[in-house]
């Protein structure tokens, strides 16, 4: 019996993980386009519509300018990005990235490294968004905060 959202999802990947494996492709990287999919589509199904997020596979763009390695899937909200000609792949500014994804069928130490390096480079970005003098709102999360646990903190 399924009591959670989340043992839903998980029943669901393994579900979908059977059928992927049960492929006779031998295509590397097809392979890992069906799992980066598959991937996609259980996010995409946890996140509520209301919250106008939308998951893509593409660059994170740095205050610099300056592109990270290739994502297999971001969380992105608002309609900042940009679709790059001819493909599927968008280009996010830092900003507006929630989450990032590197998403692998088996993980040996070279990809555990290659993902690390990949999210070296996102996380560098987010340390040079927020090491600029940008005010930060924390109404929201001390609402949150409230909510959860019954009593607010002081946020000055």
């Amino acid at each position: 019996m399924i009591t959670s959202f989340a043992e839903f999802l998980e029943q669901l990947q393994a579900k979908e993980a059977e059928l992927l494996a049960a492929e006779s492709v031998q295509h590397a990287p097809t392979i890992g386009d069906m799992y980066e999919g598959l991937t996609r589509e259980l996010v995409q199904r946890a996140i509520p519509k209301e919250l106008n997020l939308r998951l893509v596979d593409g660059f994170v763009i740095g205050v610099d300018g300056k592109h990270s390695h290739q994502t297999d899937a971001m969380l992105v909200k608002g309609d900042r990005g940009r679709q790059l000609p001819k493909t599927d792949t968008w280009e996010w500014p830092i900003a507006d990235v929630l989450a990032v994804f590197e998403v692998k069928k088996n993980l040996y130490g070279n990809e555990l490294v290659d993902s690390i390096n990949k999210m070296r480079t996102i996380s560098l970005q987010q340390k040079e968004r927020l090491s600029e003098n940008r005010q930060v709102h924390l109404g929201p999360s001390n609402s949150a905060f409230a909510r959860l646990l019954g009593r607010s903190v002081d946020c000055h």
